[in-house]
């Protein structure tokens, strides 16, 4: 026999205090890219450190100017997730943009990193050496928009950001960052169909990457949605209850 005393201690509080503020979560990135007849994009990425993070992280402030040399737009974001790099946020960044042009696009990206003869490295190594450079998906997928819409792209390197305005300019835009400003995840440009056709792609060739490739697997519910994403047409008709992907 079991005696159960209902009463409750004196020293245990019986009223909760409940915030009916919800955490705040930052806002999704979208760069106000002005489109024109040529693009001039600066960009510069560093370590910034967030003061309610007990670690680094990246942050990269960018800015678009006109033909005549005045500022159209500019903006600032962290970055998350992936490869946690300066040059992985830029390159990031370079993707988006990117997938605002049309074919026959043009665009100059300026930056204090040699983008242009690293991208001619890359776009001119075989398929093997490609696989070994660093943030190697986020070139091959800049080169493959590139490639695919025909866009004239080009890096300018500048040699200083205290010699450039607009590099300064970006320098100060991240050194106003805070944790509540735009985030920009790595894992979201997989919502880029080409970004995820080049991921699943290299998982099956066994390209070592920077996410779980449990997880990522994982996130296909429908197998007609990686027949749609690996461009099998002949499996289109496939309307059958088998297509629901049962990973347990």
């Amino acid at each position: 026999l079991f005696l159960v005393n209902p009463g409750i201690p004196s020293n245990v509080p019986t009223t909760v205090d409940v915030s009916l503020r919800l955490p705040t979560v930052p806002p999704t990135f979208i760069p106000a890219i002005h489109l024109c007849s040529h693009l001039h994009i600066y960009l510069y990425a560093k370590k910034h450190i967030i003061a309610a993070s007990s670690s680094d992280s990246i942050g990269c402030g960018w800015l678009q100017r006109d033909e005549d040399s005045f500022i159209l737009e500019s903006g600032s974001f962290l970055w998350t997730n992936g490869p946690i790099s300066s040059q992985a946020s830029e390159l990031g960044f370079i993707l988006q943009v990117l997938h605002f042009l049309s074919s026959n696009g043009s665009i100059t990206f300026y930056s204090v990193r040699s983008y242009a003869s690293l991208y001619e490295q890359f776009s001119g190594s075989s398929p093997e050496r490609r696989a070994r450079f660093p943030c190697y998906l986020l070139w091959m997928a800049i080169h493959e928009q590139i490639v695919t819409l025909c866009i004239n792209c080009s890096f300018h390197t500048i040699a200083k950001v205290s010699t450039d305005p607009y590099l300064s300019r970006c320098n100060t835009l991240v050194d106003s960052l805070s944790s509540n400003d735009h985030s920009f995840s790595f894992n979201s440009l997989m919502d880029f169909p080409p970004f995820r056709r080049l991921l699943v792609v290299s998982l099956c060739n066994g390209v070592p990457l920077v996410i779980d490739p449990v997880g990522y697997w994982r996130n296909f519910m429908d197998m007609r949605d990686f027949f749609d994403l690996l461009n099998l047409s002949r499996f289109a008709p496939l309307r059958s209850s088998y297509s629901s992907i049962d990973w347990d």
